[in-house]
């Protein structure tokens, strides 16, 4: 997935001793606390320990998850996509009913997300969770038994049992040996914090779990971020009002099919982009620009089009460009991005760079591709804005203008 990062000034007083993390933005302070922690090796804990920047960050799990990509080469990462979908299935599934600790964070997701789904699941006594009933489990994240995993340096977690014990779970694996496990997975409830911990006594799931993650990494020998697994690099700054060389009108309710361009709160270019046609057209901001599958049967089933973004937000993006008689459209495009913007009473302009991009095809659009990538709503301040896009095709020089107004909250 593309994906745009900014270049943020930031005022550091080096001279008080402000540790590493200090440093890094919300973004990727915490990175290592979620469920991405689990995957981690040794090496790689050390090495995010001296992470201080959030372009070092960047990289650094650019890089992590170029490593356990099984398709080096191509844009999807098969590993990342079952792991996430793991972590939202663990979410749902297993919160700690006490301390609302996420699911993917507990030991019963810890395991599920290392091990994958158990084939049988059941309960004795009373649960607080709610979660498995006898029988057959059904999740997804990966076939029955399927391992994701290497060695860890996460601590094995607290499995020390506090008060009586009210309850137990049971995971039985089709084939344990396979993934390392000696037997069944044991989770004990404990009565005073109603989480369930998995018994280390039983089964050698600390064993497995650490045989788990080395087996994720596939590919080893990657030191740094491999070219087919940089996003593009953008530099967003702060641009003075620049002088336009066109007619400046006031704004006006764009007709149908009409892309209004706007600078410093006036129109300054009008532009017909039909939807559909050849060229690029479409523009969207997205929720999540991961939800679109380009090569799947129903490409943006998963998107969710929004207008506004909270600062925590990842404002997505994305567009169709198409050549026709062109079966499989995979080329570079150059593209510029302009946030055109009202914040209080000022208007405000920031550039994004000309960088390059390549489009992906879309398998049921035949001579179609899809662009994508995101920006991060913190670094803007609350206001409305113009998210205004200069397309570029490098072979045929010719140009797009295409624009969606948001508001950041």
């Amino acid at each position: 997935m593309n994906r745009i990062r900014l270049a943020v000034m930031l005022v550091v007083a080096v001279a008080t001793g402000i540790p590493a993390f200090a440093a890094l933005s919300p973004k990727f302070a915490d990175w290592a606390k979620g469920p991405e922690q689990w995957l981690l090796t040794r090496d790689e804990l050390r090495a995010w320990k001296n992470v201080k920047t959030d372009e070092e960050a960047q990289a650094f799990i650019d890089l992590f998850w170029a490593r356990r990509d099984p398709t080096p080469g191509t844009f999807r990462n098969e590993f990342r996509e079952n792991f996430e979908t793991r972590v939202q299935y663990t979410d749902e599934n297993y919160k700690s009913e006490k301390s609302k600790k996420r699911g993917s964070l507990t030991d019963p997701g810890r395991v599920y997300i290392l091990l994958g789904p158990p084939k049988v699941s059941g309960n004795q006594g009373k649960t607080s969770m709610g979660l498995m009933d006898n029988g057959s489990a059904s999740a997804p994240g990966g076939s029955t038994g399927e391992s994701m995993g290497g060695k860890t340096g996460i601590a094995e977690g607290p499995n020390q049992m506090r008060g009586s014990m009210s309850a137990k779970m049971v995971w039985e694996y089709p084939q344990p040996a396979q993934i390392g496990l000696m037997g069944n997975v044991v989770f004990i409830q404990d009565q005073v914090s109603l989480d369930f911990h998995y018994d280390p006594q039983q089964g050698n799931v600390a064993g497995a779990m650490r045989q788990a993650i080395e087996k994720a990494v596939v590919n080893k020998d990657l030191t740094a971020v491999p070219d087919w697994a940089i996003p593009p690099h953008f530099e967003i700054k702060q641009a003075e009002p620049a002088e336009v060389s066109t007619v400046t009108v006031e704004t006006k309710e764009a007709a149908p099919g009409t892309t209004v361009i706007k600078r410093g709160g006036k129109t300054v270019e009008t532009v017909v982009a039909v939807a559909g046609s050849p060229g690029a057209h479409d523009l969207a901001l997205i929720a999540d620009s991961r939800a679109v599958k380009p090569q799947e049967d129903s490409p943006f089933g998963g998107v969710v089009k929004k207008s506004t973004f909270k600062k925590s937000d990842d404002i997505g993006f994305m567009f169709q460009y198409c050549r026709p008689q062109v079966d499989s459209v995979r080329t570079s495009l150059k593209f510029a991005i302009l946030l055109s913007g009202k914040v209080g009473s000022e208007n405000v302009d920031i550039e994004v760079p000309e960088d390059e991009s390549t489009a992906e095809p879309v398998r049921t659009m035949p001579g179609c591709s899809i662009v994508r990538g995101s920006i991060p709503a913190g670094s803007l301040q609350a206001g409305t804005y113009s998210f205004t896009m200069r397309v570029t095709d490098p072979a045929t020089s010719q140009s797009y203008n295409l624009a969606q107004d948001f508001k950041v909250e």
